[in-house]
């Protein structure tokens, strides 16, 4: 005789939920695990390669400019304002101001994108010309491609939600979208800080 199956009534369960209650937020976390570990591994073949160095950037090769990338970096952390306002309005359910604050996110990460090829020509070197500017382009962009998927996202959602296409299911993963959009933005300024600045100091 088989034992009886025991039934649960899941009908009350919410069928829009937020943060951790989301799978949708575990994938984005585990993204950022990878990526994360990606920039990690990058910046310690960086540094590793300084260490057979006396002298870093390696004599003949100009350090890298050090304007544009701070306003870029500057830039980056400035547009988690907008991203902010974004979640707060995706929460709260409030559609118009949704579609307001996605086009202001869209336009900030088309900016994110114009700055980072401004601070490639930064570089000053090329992606082959040494084992320096091979790290420092490996990392630099990276990140860039970190970039390109947020801007893409983003902008695949202010499509979404300007074409009236934009259903509830949809509030939560713009909350996980800005919880990326803050990860790739901050992760950048330890990644900043090791190419442009760390150089200078030492």
């Amino acid at each position: 005789m088989s034992a009886p199956r025991t039934v649960y009534d899941a009908s009350a369960l919410p069928e829009v939920v937020y943060g951790s209650k989301s799978l949708a937020f575990w994938g984005t976390l585990g993204f950022m695990v990878v990526e994360g570990t990606t920039l990690a591994i990058l910046a310690s073949s960086y540094v590793f390669l300084w260490s057979n160095f006396d002298r870093w950037p390696p004599a003949g090769t100009s350090p890298p400019s050090l304007l544009v990338p701070t306003i870029s970096m500057l830039f980056l952390l400035a547009s988690n304002l907008p991203a902010r306002q974004l979640a707060k309005a995706a929460r709260a359910k409030d559609l118009r101001a949704c579609k307001r604050w996605l086009v202001a996110c869209t336009l900030c990460s088309a900016g994110w994108i114009v700055l980072r090829l401004l601070e490639f020509r930064s570089l000053n070197t090329r992606w082959d010309d040494n084992a320096y500017g091979s790290a420092v382009w490996a990392l630099a962009f990276a990140h860039f491609t970190l970039l390109a998927v947020e801007m893409a996202e983003t902008l695949l959602f202010t499509l979404v939600f300007l074409t009236g296409h934009a259903e509830e299911k949809h509030f939560p993963d713009i909350v996980d979208d800005v919880v990326y959009w803050v990860f790739v933005t901050v992760v950048w300024v330890p990644c900043w800080f090791l190419l442009f600045v760390l150089p200078r100091l030492i």
